[in-house]
């Protein structure tokens, strides 16, 4: 798996971008990679953008991914979006959906990281804003 995290808008929106085949140790990795994001920041709340790129398998244990994705339970979690064509990720799109119901965090998927950054300054009014950031 190819796995890039990084802050979008410091303290404020982390981007992770994932390609490939995602293996439980990837999922854990990418939750650390994100709870050390979140211990750089005071921010009240930190919204998390994710882009999957391509096709690949998920993990065939979703009790295995629930566990692994502590970040989505963290104080500091603020909206978890997923965003890009998602017609061919049918197994993603549930997976998601049911990792968040569990976990309760603040989901919403969008086609385009326009449509993502829109709806966030709708919601976070702290956001400054976010076109600069497309």
């Amino acid at each position: 798996m190819a796995l890039d995290v990084k802050w979008l808008l410091h303290s404020k929106i982390i981007q992770v971008n994932i390609s490939g085949n995602i293996s439980v140790d990837d999922v854990t990795h990418l939750s650390n990679s994100i709870l050390a994001f979140f211990e750089q920041s005071d921010s009240p709340l930190i919204h998390i953008l994710v882009k999957k790129e391509g096709s690949g398998t998920l993990p065939k244990s979703l009790t295995s991914v629930i566990e692994g994705t502590k970040f989505l339970r963290h104080e500091q979690m603020g909206w978890f979006i997923i965003y890009g064509n998602m017609e061919k990720e049918k197994i993603a799109v549930f997976f998601s959906t049911v990792i968040t119901g569990v976990t309760k965090a603040r989901h919403r998927r969008y086609d385009t990281l326009k449509e993502s950054l829109a709806f966030l300054t709708s919601v976070d009014s702290s956001l400054p804003p976010l076109e600069s950031l497309l």
